[in-house]
């Protein structure tokens, strides 16, 4: 099992080698700076998170992220001073900031994602169809386990 577990880190490690070298294509390919490019690897993934739940509160951003209300209040204040998400009043609730990504940080997450939906397709038109379909039914059965482990 370890064996196994460590083949699947590696395949996971070429993944994310694409994923990063499709960051700088995208950059260049819409004349911009990467948003993303002075962050950490954990601010990255933390972006990457709440942008799946923006517009979001406070609470929201560090009950997704599994940190505290502080931790979660000091990360914020670090994205809004680089530009990479902003903070704006509730329409509908005045007394309520909400957080989103900036204009420019959702434009080039946008098009990072469709680069890398390219480069999978691409991956997944060189693989025997029936492998494929393993291959979605194990990300599917991963996705499972961890919400039961993690919720």
């Amino acid at each position: 099992m370890k064996e196994k577990i460590k083949s699947i880190i590696s395949v996971m490690e070429k993944l994310d080698d694409i994923y990063f070298s499709n960051v700088q294509i995208v950059g260049k390919r819409l004349s911009m700076k990467d948003p993303f490019g002075e962050l950490t690897s954990k601010q990255v993934q933390a972006v990457f998170k709440m942008s799946r739940i923006c517009p979001c509160t406070l609470t929201e951003v560090a009950r997704i992220l599994r940190i505290s209300k502080s931790s979660a209040s000091t990360l914020v204040e670090r994205l809004v001073v680089k530009g990479v998400i902003e903070r704006r009043q509730d329409p509908n609730n005045r007394r309520k900031v909400l957080i989103t990504l900036s204009s420019q940080a959702r434009k080039f997450q946008k098009a990072l994602e469709e680069e890398l939906v390219k480069e999978l397709v691409k991956i997944g038109e060189t693989i025997n169809p029936k492998d494929l379909k393993k291959w979605v039914e194990v990300y599917k059965a991963i996705d499972v386990a961890i919400y039961k482990i993690y919720g």
